[in-house]
């Protein structure tokens, strides 16, 4: 049987963790505002690292809430293991 790790400890709200509600679920994953580099362009943005599990349906544009304020997803990173992905993050304009 292939070693199976639990991830979940990564994502403790007791910890570092953040809840962010996506699609109506709460998902716990670490908020932070790291550099990225998006097709040779290179910034600050916001970041949300979590389980691929809970967000493996996102697609671009989808929107995710965290603190009260809701954030588009223009970028999904996964991180080569199948199992965490960082969702590059901007801030919602308001109408």
């Amino acid at each position: 049987m292939p070693f199976q790790e639990n991830i979940a400890v990564f994502f403790n709200t007791d910890d570092f963790a953040t809840i962010a509600i996506y699609k109506n679920n709460r998902i716990s994953g670490i908020f932070s505002e790291g550099y990225i580099e998006i097709k040779n362009i290179a910034s600050c943005r916001p970041l949300f690292t979590c389980a691929l599990t809970d967000v493996k349906e996102a697609i671009l544009q989808d929107s995710l809430t965290i603190n009260q304020t809701d954030y588009q997803i223009i970028a999904a990173k996964p991180d080569g293991t199948h199992s965490i992905i960082t969702l590059v993050l901007e801030k919602m304009l308001c109408n």
